[in-house]
């Protein structure tokens, strides 16, 4: 798995040729998108690396048949 770093890297690079001059308007778009998201990766593993809450589950998931009632 990469960090948050790498990907803020990769997005940084689709940024730039996103910005080669000819670049058809359609491409450049795709580009940017992409970059963005790398973005929102990094920005979600920055967000993962802070959370502090347990790492598994104690219990196992509720039903929602009504047998936990």
């Amino acid at each position: 798995m990469l960090s948050a770093s790498e990907y803020r890297k990769f997005a940084s690079q689709y940024r730039t040729r996103a910005r080669v001059r000819g670049l058809a308007s359609n491409e450049a778009t795709l580009l940017k998108n992409i970059a963005r998201t790398f973005s929102t990766l990094a920005s979600q593993f920055e967000l993962l690396a802070e959370y502090d809450g347990p790492k598994t589950r104690k219990t196992g998931p509720r039903r929602n048949d009504g047998a936990n009632c």
